[in-house]
């Protein structure tokens, strides 16, 4: 039986994440193939009988409420946009904003649709505060594609294998057999995934892809530092996060150290380097000051963000500049200033052969950070700073930080040989809270693999680590029918590699204390890699192998500057009444870019590829949800895209294949990766 996730790895904060899902007219998705690109962008607001002529002149407020638990100003709205209305006046303000959390059956197979979003059961909706009267069974009804109504398109075709069998398989897989797939490929497009993401001025040499620019370029911080750079956190979002970047830069640091063969076979090293390296420039930014110490922790506001669906390269026209929260002695955050010292430890780390300058002042951070994040031992949870409560709305930590601190003095030990920060890894272990999943928020499981290849006689390491694995093999932890590491919908996938990267790390360490153990590690580890590759019949990686998904919850490959026009920057009226993307607006008019229903309705592929975004999460029996309007399911994020690369480089190092891959991929240019870490 399934056990339910903890707490802080369901906290799915739907509240702030109401960028809007509604289904836009058919005449408005063509918007993007009628018209020419535009002149500077602007934004002005029109009536709703300016942008949808069948409405004619109703513009009087009669509220009705849609299909997708949204209350819209009158009829005529819902009809245009493709949104069947429930029923006449305001949706059940029981049913938005979300309440209490409710505990259910985590066991149940039967999919529940809730305004607008699939829950892999009627405990996950309950659990996230959505009131069993609002549920309903079900994949939600997305909207029509050529008159038929648009749930989910089944995944068919697959090979049939048993999670089971792989995680009871005690015999050790033979690296000498063919390679299922072509992990070089598959390595090089996960790379690649980051180039969507980049922040900040792109060098022409390191140009890699064709559609992105130069971008938050103004982004300073209150006290002057520069915030340019680093990474934005997923599809749906441009804002940057420093415990996305902890997450992103650590765990590459470490598939970088631990599977360097794998790498340099495939000949993406220096790229991996590189792309570690633009993420930890950005955390020693983010430190203002060593002494008092001041961290810039966040950047973007949720609310203004996820309303804004221009290119990056345009965010400063619409939306403005954007706001910096600070963790400081007064108000710390231990989660978010450990996992930085963490993640410029172990980029140092990584680069120190390369870089030795750059390796002795970034170890002297990292070590600021930590005594900064160990001697004011504090949780963000409390934080006062307006928009860190923001990030811990999207990053919901339990307030347990001992994991961080853990994680940090982990890697400073290991980049700098000093036997104190063993101890004191030691210490803060055994103050952790154990948990199931590795997440931005939690990394229990990704200490107890490190510590125990760091320090194998202490029996403590492996028996934690044992004890997090165990819930995957025995099963308590769900899997998709196919076999995919499942502990809820949103964003699975990202579990799916964690586990594969952490296992096959782990089967290296226990390889000699129990052989049987580590084939099973190992045997489990290649079923989660292949299940992403294309086992249960088709592929989870954009770009890579067959049936791929074509459409997707990410902005940058769907609106660049040479597909956004004038015309989607419009703001159109909608309603006035709280509601899933409207989730702080009551009694006050509701304005949304034209471009966001545009994105959200289209049945179009997106115009750009956005080559190894990792598709957030499958039904639970292994469909695709058949609209990118449902993020919990169509957004790639960087921390689903952070361990497969971990993963993918064990899979070529086990099979002993080379790169580097030459295929082709459209709109992606040739970048000398050993060329920028020379002149960096």
């Amino acid at each position: 039986m399934a056990s339910s996730p903890s707490a802080a790895c369901l906290l799915l904060a739907l509240v702030v994440l109401a960028g809007g899902w509604v289904d836009a007219h058919s005449a408005t998705r063509r918007l993007l193939e009628t018209s020419a690109p535009g002149p500077s962008p602007v934004s002005t607001e029109v009536a709703p009988a300016d942008w949808c002529n069948q409405c004619g002149n109703v513009t009087d407020y009669e509220p009705v409420c849609g299909s997708d638990g949204q209350t819209y100003g009158n009829s005529c709205i819902p009809s245009c946009m493709n949104v069947r209305v429930a029923y006449s006046g305001k949706c059940n303000p029981a049913c938005y904003p979300p309440g209490s959390s409710v505990e259910g059956d985590w066991s149940s197979v039967q999919p529940y649709c809730v305004v607008g979003l699939t829950f892999r059961n009627l405990a996950e909706a309950t659990f996230n505060g959505y009131p069993q009267a609002c549920s309903a069974p079900g994949v939600c009804d997305y909207g029509d594609r050529d008159g038929e109504v648009m749930t989910y398109i089944p995944t068919t075709g697959g090979k049939g294998l048993s999670v089971t069998a792989a995680a009871a398989n005690t015999a050790m897989p033979s690296g000498s057999a063919p390679a299922p797939y072509d992990y070089v490929e598959a390595l090089s497009k996960v790379l690649v995934y980051l180039d969507g993401q980049i922040s900040g001025k792109i060098e022409p040499k390191a140009q890699r892809l064709t559609w992105r620019g130069d971008s938050c370029l103004t982004c300073k911080g209150k006290y002057g530092e520069d915030l340019t750079g680093g990474y934005y956190e997923s599809g749906g979002s441009s804002m940057k996060m420093s415990v996305v970047h902890n997450f992103q830069v650590s765990l590459m640091a470490w598939a970088g150290v631990f599977f360097k063969k794998g790498f340099q076979a495939s000949g993406t090293m220096d790229e991996l380097k590189w792309k570690v390296k633009h993420g930890a420039d950005y955390l020693l930014n983010s430190l203002v000051s060593q002494d008092p110490c001041i961290f810039a922790g966040a950047n973007g506001n949720s609310t203004q963000d996820f309303d804004n669906f221009s290119p990056l390269e345009y965010y400063e026209q619409y939306v403005g500049p954007r706001p910096t929260g600070y963790f400081t002695a007064g108000d710390p955050g231990s989660e978010a200033t450990g996992g930085a010292a963490a993640a410029l430890a172990a980029a140092a780390y990584l680069l120190k052969s390369d870089m030795p300058e750059w390796y002795s002042s970034t170890i002297a951070k990292a070590t600021a950070l930590y005594e900064f994040a160990s001697t004011n031992p504090k949780s963000f949870k409390t934080s006062s700073d307006p928009v860190i409560k923001l990030m811990q709305a999207l990053y919901a930590t339990d307030g347990d930080y001992h994991d961080e601190l853990t994680w940090a003095a982990a890697w400073l030990y290991k980049a700098t040989g000093k036997k104190k920060f063993l101890s004191e890894a030691e210490k803060w272990w055994a103050q952790s809270t154990f948990h199931n999943t590795l997440e931005v928020w939690n990394y229990y499981g990704a200490n107890a693999v490190l510590l125990a290849s760091l320090d194998p006689g202490n029996g403590a390491y492996a028996a934690g680590a044992r004890q997090f694995f165990d819930q995957y093999l025995t099963g308590a932890i769900g899997h998709t029918l196919g076999g995919a590491a499942y502990p809820y919908h949103w964003s699975s996938n990202m579990h799916v590699a964690n586990v594969a990267m952490l296992g096959a790390m782990h089967a290296d360490a226990m390889a000699a204390a129990d052989a049987g153990y580590a084939a099973r590690l190992l045997n489990y580890a290649h079923f989660q890699v292949d299940y992403l590759l294309g086992d249960v019949g088709r592929s989870w990686i954009v770009g890579f192998g067959n049936d791929y998904p074509t459409y997707l919850w990410h902005k940058p490959s769907y609106f660049s500057t040479s597909t956004w026009t004038e015309a989607m920057g419009e703001k159109l009226w909608t309603g006035r009444d709280v509601g899933p993307w409207s989730s702080k607006q009551t009694g006050t008019d509701k304005f949304l870019q034209r471009g966001q229903m545009v994105m959200i309705s289209s049945l179009q592929p997106q115009p750009h590829i956005a080559y190894g975004a990792v598709w957030g999460s499958p039904l639970y029996n292994d469909g695709l949800i058949a609209s990118r309007k449902d993020y919990t399911y169509a957004e790639p994020s960087n921390p689903a895209n952070t361990a497969i690369v971990g993963a993918l480089a064990h899979m070529v190092q086990f099979y002993g294949l080379q790169g580097p891959y030459t295929g082709d991929m459209d709109e992606v240019l040739d970048v000398d990766y050993s060329d920028l870490l020379s002149s960096a």
